[in-house]
């Protein structure tokens, strides 16, 4: 019996030559299809996956130059492929989680550097490849990797390179966007380079951007002064601090619990742990 095609109609031995002859369907890549397999690689991690992609995107026939020029038509750009934000932003997630990933952990610093140095690259030349203008979204997980290795002045040497100081005063409580804070310093920026200051014990650094940040009319938060501090306590050997007398208190209540079994719980034994507990005016701090 001679087999069915999708239409319904048989098929026979004499028409397979004509069938495998007909050209295969295939989707034309697209930049959606680009940054969907960079978001992706980036989740995983796998920089040297999403770089390849990007190259794809950038160097092929129908990239980006050769589409700004030919491409005028709307249904022409609605096909094009071109280096997008979101591709950009991609490849530096995927640099940044390389730079963290388990395999990267038992390598040397020169070796766990490297994504981030391919990444920073791209970024000082970025307005010029692609004409994408740099933002402190772009640069400032790059240079928190940095500091995470060990290399503040790499850090800071990046965001001095990208991003200009900020030239308007934030004024609280407003959020819109003035062209003249395009590819300048953000919070994270300043925030990122003081910590780089008292990580190398060089405090006038440190001072000197804290008091561009707040001559900009931004100021540290809360989490970003007890990351300083950590970080001053680590440098001069007081890290890690000893736990406050609640913790504490907390700490003894669990090991109680623990050694306790449901028949034994009773006043006695509350009276016991009470005894071992230290005072709530107790600081140890």
């Amino acid at each position: 019996e001679a087999p069915e095609n999708m239409a319904g109609a048989s098929t026979t031995n004499e028409d397979a030559p004509r069938i495998a002859a007909r050209p295969r369907l295939a989707v034309r890549r697209s930049a959606p299809h680009y940054e969907g397999a960079i978001v992706a690689c980036s989740k995983l991690g796998l920089w040297r996956e999403a770089f390849r992609i990007y190259e794809e995107a950038a160097e092929s026939k129908d990239g980006p130059s050769a589409q700004m020029a030919q491409a005028s038509t709307g249904a022409a750009r609605k096909h094009r492929r071109t280096v997008t934000d979101n591709m950009i932003l991609g490849l530096v997630r995927a640099a940044v989680r390389g730079s963290k990933s388990l395999e990267m952990k038992s390598k040397d610093v020169e070796y766990r550097r490297e994504p981030l140095d391919k990444v920073s690259n791209l970024l000082l030349n970025l307005e010029k490849l692609h004409g994408i203008p740099l933002d402190a979204m772009h640069v400032n997980p790059v240079a928190a990797a940095y500091q995470k290795l060990g290399l503040p002045k790499e850090a800071a040497d990046l965001i001095q390179a990208c991003l200009a100081d900020r030239k308007t005063h934030v004024e609280m409580g407003k959020t819109a966007l003035n062209v003249n804070d395009v590819q300048a310093k953000d919070r994270e920026s300043y925030g990122i380079l003081v910590r780089g200051g008292v990580a190398d014990g060089d405090w006038a650094a440190a001072v000197d951007a804290l008091s561009q940040m707040t001559e900009a009319g931004m100021y540290p938060t809360e989490r970003q002064m007890t990351y300083w501090n950590e970080t001053a306590e680590k440098r001069e050997g007081r890290w890690p601090r000893r736990r406050c007398s609640k913790k504490r208190r907390e700490q003894l209540w669990l090991q109680y619990c623990s050694r306790q079994s449901p028949v034994q719980e009773g006043p006695s034994s509350a009276s016991n742990l009470a005894s071992e507990m230290p005072s709530a005016s107790t600081s140890t701090d």
